[in-house]
């Protein structure tokens, strides 16, 4: 290959304009190393079509952006503004018009009788307003609430706060009395409905699975998220007809019983389910009903002579027994797991300390000629009794142990030498035939009451003023011959089972988690 000297390659001499633009972009760049060296490394943020005064139009951008002059440029992030506009309005809605008061469910958003038409804007404002108020924003998510929470919230508030172990989250905002918002949803168990009278329902303390437990033998499991609600599983139990079903030990087993001499424990972790053939040392020819321990492996099943096992579910044995006067029909924990109240055909409300295994204090259930359920608060304040005649009692908690922990330490007595009358913070009249289901939803401020003897037979109470809510439910309310009902850990969901084995669901717009 022959040496020769390389070629130096012809390039377009610039003008002198383009010199002169290439010059003032190294001056941009360069000569302000005092502002560009501190800005490197911050963020930025990407910001479309935005002119900036004093800036210099390169050659060919007006291709870019169609020959605007606007740039895709980066910016260093500013201070948001307070007012944010739309992305993008629809000149066609100042057009439309839509028609209010012709469709019921339309008819809502009017505010006053007098309207009928709205534009495409005020249709839309209207709606979200009303989505707004059926799904209020949680206080939490609220910064500027936040701030103003944390600047009120004193030491003697916080000490006074962490001294409750009940319902921190639930009783952030106070349930209002009067008129209650509820939304029917689909059928917790209209992907598999129950051929028999749904007898039991609960949710598991996680939340969204629901067992409904019914006489037609079967167990099923519904994962509930109030559009689909698909069943996750079902179980048979070819010899048994399920009288009563409920989670125990925090959720990790269900109980299942039924008018035998046996009944049945499923651990949901291992999915086996276990016949335990009757309690050693008991004999008890049925165990159709019984109450779970919220806080302990413990259930406490109820006999017909008065006796009262109390069964360790690890075990599957006996670990005490109570006995009372009469027949044992109802009984409920309270919120720590320690007493026991029961109640029964004797028209008396037992208190049980179950450290001691013996009866503290017995009351005259006002009004009562026979006992027919009982639930306490989960917050530990009241519980309420149901009586034959309809007449819910509801009680204070704390002066109920009050009044025998007095007794126990004056009379220095083992139990009760005579009841003690006591008398209710109220007697709601509400039913007319046997209170036989009672629940309160997690906060304690709602009591649900019901009886399965008379059609539609369901009333909430509000707690704080014991008054009955006005508008729900109503005579259009599908409920029927009500028999079981349960709130979900949130207290967002109310799951009614009835004879015709159905699972009705209602969202209650109060609790902002289902």
């Amino acid at each position: 290959m022959d040496n020769q000297p390389l070629k130096r390659r012809k390039t377009k001499a610039m003008t002198n304009k383009e010199l002169q633009e290439a010059a003032d972009l190294e001056a941009d760049i360069f000569n302000n190393e005092d502002e560009f060296l501190p800005n490197m490394g911050r963020e930025a943020e990407f910001i479309p079509s935005t002119r900036f005064e004093g800036h210099r139009q390169l050659p060919g951008d007006e291709d870019l952006n169609g020959g605007g002059g606007l740039l895709d440029v980066y910016q260093d992030k500013a201070p948001a503004a307070t007012g944010k506009k739309a992305a993008w309005q629809d000149s066609d809605d100042e057009e439309v018009e839509v028609t209010v008061a012709a469709k019921s469910m339309l008819r809502k958003l009017r505010e006053t009788e007098e309207e009928v038409v709205l534009t495409g804007k005020e249709y839309q404002q209207r709606l979200r307003n009303q989505h707004n108020k059926l799904n209020p924003r949680a206080t939490w998510a609220s910064s500027s609430d936040k701030k103003e929470e944390n600047k009120s919230f004193g030491s003697g508030q916080a000490e006074k706060l962490l001294a409750s172990a009940g319902g921190l989250l639930s009783r952030a905002r106070q349930l209002p009395s009067g008129r209650l918002e509820a939304t029917r949803l689909k059928d917790a168990n209209q992907e598999e409905p129950s051929e028999s009278v749904v007898r039991s329902v609960e949710f598991h303390p996680g939340g969204q699975l629901l067992m409904a437990a019914s006489l037609d033998r079967h167990l099923r499991f519904f994962s509930i998220d109030g559009v689909d609600n698909p069943r996750v599983q079902s179980i048979f139990l070819e010899d048994m007809p399920v009288h009563q079903a409920a989670f125990a030990g925090g959720g990790a087993q269900v109980i299942a019983t039924g008018r035998r001499s046996f009944f049945y424990v499923l651990d949901l972790e291992t999915a086996k389910i276990e016949r335990v053939n009757g309690i050693f040392g008991q004999k008890e020819k049925s165990f159709e009903s019984f109450a779970a321990s919220p806080s302990s492996q413990i259930a406490a099943f109820f006999g017909r002579d008065g006796t009262v096992p109390l069964v360790s579910l690890s075990s599957r044995q006996a670990v005490g027994s109570l006995k009372m006067n009469g027949t044992v029909r109802a009984g409920t924990f309270s919120a720590n797991g320690h007493e026991l109240l029961t109640t029964g055909s004797d028209g008396m409300i037992y208190l049980w300390d179950l450290r001691m295994q013996k009866c503290v204090e017995k009351y005259v259930d006002e009004g009562s000629i026979g006992g027919t359920a009982l639930a306490a608060s989960p917050d530990g304040k009241t519980f309420a009794s149901g009586a034959t005649s309809g007449i819910v009692n509801v009680y204070q908690y704390q002066a109920a142990i009050g009044t025998a922990t007095n007794i126990g330490n004056n009379g220095g007595v083992a139990g009760p030498q005579a009841p003690i009358y006591f008398n209710p913070m109220k007697a709601l009249p509400q039913l007319t035939t046997a209170a036989d289901s009672l629940t309160f939803s997690p906060d304690g401020q709602m009591l649900a009451i019901a009886s399965q003897l008379k059609k539609d037979s369901l009333r909430l109470i509000h707690v704080p003023t014991l008054s009955a809510f006005s508008n729900w439910p109503t005579s259009r309310t599908p409920l029927h011959y009500v028999h079981s009902m349960c709130f979900s850990p949130g207290g967002g969901y109310l799951a009614i089972g009835n004879a015709k084995g159905r699972v009705v669901l209602y969202r209650l717009h109060h609790y902002p988690q289902a």
